[in-house]
């Protein structure tokens, strides 16, 4: 593909991916607005040979499979669904893990025997969205009987905790293990109010209202471990779970810090960096969760089969 080859997207890009340097592209992206996810197929002059419009989340997930199938998770009337796409755009293998109905698949990674998915609550904007469809619903229903007046939205209900899981491809689950943040905090968040008598301080531990899956990398798989990243999705200081992939036992997690980059070091072993609030380093951690080694500098990072960042 040529630089005066451009393809116009339908929305903002969230990832692109291809089974070999030969193409194609699988570029997954927002709709027309952020509850759309729309995959698009290109390959390497440009051209577009297919493209599909599924519904979103606010956060649209895909991965791509060695055979050319893209899995892409998207909330339908049975659940929660992991549809396997076929290189041609037709539907493939399709599973529907058991969740709660206010769970949204916040990220998953493809196992040679199933997937391994970060649950997380609804975001904001999809909770609005159904709520405010659900009045809609009864107003219309109001109609036919007699005028039910406008009434102010209600409070959103709390988003349920994250967890990890495991399923099988039938999508059996094989293990389930609730993460709890806890309280975050870090030296460098500050803030000031009428308790800090308008003087900027150092903010103490809060619980953070709503917990999502990092931005960057929030599921990685090596070897026996899995290495899953949670953060307040308001302040963006979050922590990394390191859980046997085996039994789902969290084995240990970082300390709370602003939110960064991860890559697989090795079998077992995972680079968790931090940006942000005067942090700007990376760590190396290792089956255990202990980390061995830290250096001043972060970044999108790629690691070769030899372990060389």
């Amino acid at each position: 593909m040529t630089l005066s080859a451009r393809v116009t997207m339908p929305g903002q890009v969230r990832s692109v991916a291809a089974p070999d340097p030969s193409g194609p592209l699988y570029v997954t992206s927002y709709g027309a607005s952020p509850l759309e996810t729309v995959v698009t197929v290109v390959d390497l002059s440009g051209a577009v040979a297919w493209r599909r419009t599924f519904a979103g989340t606010g956060r649209p997930r895909s991965r791509l499979s060695a055979d050319g199938t893209l899995w892409i998770a998207y909330p339908d009337r049975t659940g929660r669904v992991l549809e396997g796409v076929l290189p041609d755009g037709s539907t493939g293998p399709t599973v529907v893990p058991e969740c709660g109905p206010d769970e949204e698949v916040g990220a998953f990674v493809l196992l040679d025997d199933g997937f391994c998915v970060a649950w997380t609550g609804a975001s904001r904007l999809l909770r609005s969205s159904r709520t405010q469809r659900a009045q809609g619903a009864q107003r219309a229903q109001g109609t036919r009987r007699a005028p039910v007046p406008r009434a102010p939205l209600p409070p959103l209900p709390p988003a349920p905790r994250p967890r990890v899981a495991r399923y099988t491809r039938e999508g059996a689950c094989l293990w389930s293990t609730p993460v709890v943040l806890g309280a975050v905090s870090y030296p460098g968040v500050a803030g000031m109010s009428a308790e800090t008598g308008w003087e900027t301080r150092s903010l103490r531990p809060w619980v953070p209202e709503e917990v999502g899956v990092d931005h960057w990398e929030p599921l990685l798989v090596s070897g026996d471990r899995v290495a899953a990243g949670f953060s307040d999705t308001r302040g963006g200081i979050g922590r990394t779970f390191f859980l046997d992939l085996d039994s789902g036992e969290i084995v240990s997690a970082t300390s709370p810090a602003p939110t960064g980059r991860k890559a697989i070091a090795g079998p077992g072993e995972f680079l968790i960096g931090s940006q942000g609030y005067g942090a700007f380093t990376t760590g190396r951690h290792g089956r255990d969760g202990g980390e061995t080694a830290r250096w001043a500098s972060h970044g999108a990072m790629l690691v070769n089969g030899q372990g060389t960042i």
